[in-house]
């Protein structure tokens, strides 16, 4: 096994922490379901949702094709590291507004 597999798996397990999280911020804040809510916030909140997704895929995503440590880490410094930041914006917030 490459130490890349590990990375890739270990930033998949944070996304759904991060999901999780965001979920029950949500939940807690008493936020309506977004089922109910009109069309376009609706659609907004969806594209934004994909878009997080497949960033944040896509960052880690890296390590599992790069496979080794110093590969994964020189692509990850070449595009600022912005996997981690998406992780801790929302996850950030999301605790925040759970304490």
């Amino acid at each position: 096994m490459h130490a890349g597999y590990y990375l890739f798996f270990a930033g998949l397990f944070a996304m759904v922490l991060v999901e999780r999280l965001v979920r029950a911020a949500a939940a807690a804040a008493r936020l309506p379901d977004r089922s109910t809510w009109p069309a376009a916030p609706r659609l907004a909140c969806g594209v934004l949702q994909q878009w997080w997704t497949m960033a944040t895929l896509t960052f880690f995503g890296a390590a599992f094709n790069r496979r080794g440590w110093s590969e994964t880490l020189q692509v990850w410094v070449a595009v600022e590291n912005y996997g981690f930041w998406l992780l801790a914006l929302p996850g950030g917030g999301a605790a925040l507004m759970l304490l």
